[in-house]
Order: C-alpha cells, then sequence, then structure tokens
C-alpha cells in the first residue's frame, strides 16, 4: 500500500459532507420549518454519515510510531477516534499500544 501524508485539500472532502448538511439544517432553522427540516435532516444525515466514514476509513492510513506497522480503520474505529487537526489518537493493532498518528493518504 503507497501512502502520502495528508495534505490540507485532502480534507476538504469529508468538510464538504458537514457543510451541505448543517446549510441545509441552518436554513430550516432560519425559515422555522422545525418539523420538516428535522424529518429531511435525519435522512441526509445517516446515509451523509455512514458515506463519510466509508470514504474516510478507505482513504486514509496509519503507521504506528512505536512498531512502524501501516494500517487503516474501520468505519466503526474512524467515529470514535480522537481527532487533532492532522493527528488521531488511535491504537495500532499489532503491538496494540495507543498513540497519536499522522493521518496518511493512501494511494491508489
Amino acid at each position: 500500500m503507497e501512502v502520502r501524508e495528508a495534505r490540507a485539500r485532502d480534507q476538504l472532502g469529508a468538510l464538504g459532507w458537514f457543510g451541505v448538511v448543517l446549510a441545509f439544517m441552518g436554513l430550516g432553522a432560519f425559515l422555522n420549518w422545525w418539523f420538516h427540516v428535522g424529518a429531511v435532516s435525519a435522512l441526509l444525515i445517516v446515509p451523509g454519515v455512514w458515506l463519510l466514514l466509508r470514504w474516510l476509513s478507505r482513504t486514509w492510513a496509519y503507521r504506528c510510531p512505536n512498531c512502524g506497522v501501516l494500517f487503516q480503520l474501520g468505519m466503526l474505529s474512524q467515529f470514535t477516534a480522537i481527532n487533532m487537526g492532522d493527528e488521531r489518537n488511535v491504537k495500532c493493532p499489532r503491538c496494540r499500544k495507543r498513540s497519536w498518528v499522522k493521518i496518511l493518504r493512501r494511494l491508489r
């Protein structure tokens, strides 16, 4: 698996999903369409979050600073991992140590 360090441009795809959903909810709040916006937002948020997590789990990779293994996270681990800028606090699948790792972009 070939990887490179993630750039800010690479992370814009993830922000695009959240931007669309938040803009839709903000418009509904402004217009006081709470019931309709709530129903439609739920229909957009659940598949949107699922697609985002699927994309993240296929696109990002991580290298353990302790043992050097290159690994990817599943969808649930992507959802629950603590994120701080371009780093995540995750547990290595080989050495089982939790550490802050840089986000790497997986090349195809």
